[in-house]
């Protein structure tokens, strides 16, 4: 798992750069590759098994990016530790300026009833593990309203035109 390299950094920089040029707006088609561009090469390449079938889709900007790394590494500790179980990760969004991470745990297909990760069923063995990873979830979620979403620079929840999104002072701006 690389982490923060050169290449993540350069990648930033360049999505950074194309927001503060208003090169580009939160509905542009352009970022919206630019997203998906740092997701698939950053992201899902080093967690393929969490992030490569999510159902609805990974749509983040690259300022959470190190947020969801550091998470889907977590989880992927917890997951080791407990043989058996299972997570299928649904949708990575943000919503009302913080990151919604949805996720089902569970022990065998069965178990998965298309019901979010606080009523799945699990093996009484792996209770604490289906516990574990909702607080790694809520930790990272409640952590992205203090991030900026663009650059990772510290932030808040600021309202961009009716839109809400976690900024620094620098992105904070309509």
């Amino acid at each position: 798992m690389s982490g923060i390299t050169s290449a993540w950094s350069e990648k930033l920089a360049e999505y950074v750069a194309a927001v503060e040029a208003d090169y580009i707006h939160r509905t542009d088609e352009r970022r919206w590759k630019l997203m998906e561009e740092f997701t698939k090469e950053f992201l899902i390449k080093d967690y393929p098994v969490l992030l490569s079938n999510v159902r609805c889709g990974v749509s983040v900007q690259p300022g959470w990016g190190m947020l969801v790394h550091n998470l889907c590494s977590d989880i992927t500790m917890v997951m080791a530790a407990n043989p058996g179980l299972k997570i299928t990760v649904d949708q990575v969004k943000q919503k009302f300026g913080a990151m919604r991470f949805y996720a089902q745990v569970y022990t065998t297909a069965t178990d998965l009833d298309g019901i979010f990760l606080t009523n799945i069923k699990v093996a009484p063995e792996h209770e604490a593990a289906k516990e574990k990873i909702r607080a790694l979830i809520q930790k990272a979620e409640a952590d992205s309203t203090f991030t900026c979403e663009v650059c990772g620079a510290p932030g808040n929840i600021v309202n961009l035109s009716g839109w809400l999104q976690a900024s620094c002072k620098k992105h904070g701006k309509p």
